[in-house]
């Protein structure tokens, strides 16, 4: 950040972040299929996409895209909690968090039910000569 604060990103296949918001991760775990962790990137999103007309009519058309991080604050079980937006791709991103206690353990208690589910581990598609279906004939 600009400010110089610093951000936790939270990598939905990462093992070590699954641990510390889970408890105990089971092998391949992962919150990228969870809903909280969809439901928190279109939060996230939508305070992105939504600028107010006064500052639009205000600032004339940039002629190149900007290059710089946006940082946005979205109400988290009550709490503001500030997340960074990088300047590429900024609406499939990884979540970013501040590293504040308050705002990170809101976070955590937030994404908790994704933990919960029966789905918290990613699920692979074999292909190739691993399918079963697909099995050569010799």
């Amino acid at each position: 950040d600009q400010k110089g604060d610093t951000f936790l990103k939270l990598s939905a296949t990462n093992f070590t972040i699954n641990s510390l918001i889970c408890g105990k991760a089971a092998r391949n775990a992962s919150l990228a299929g969870g809903p909280k962790m969809q439901e928190l990137k279109n939060l996230r999103n939508s305070k992105l996409s939504h600028t107010p007309a006064e500052v639009q009519d205000e600032e004339p058309p940039a002629k190149r895209r900007r290059s710089m991080e946006t940082v946005v604050e979205v109400d988290v079980h009550g709490t503001l909690v500030s997340l960074l937006c990088p300047s590429k791709r900024p609406q499939v991103a990884d979540v970013m968090v501040k590293m504040d206690p308050q705002m990170l353990s809101a976070v955590f208690k937030f994404l908790l039910p994704d933990c919960l589910e029966e789905t918290a581990s990613r699920s692979y598609k074999k292909s190739g000569a691993f399918a079963k279906d697909k099995q050569k004939e010799d």
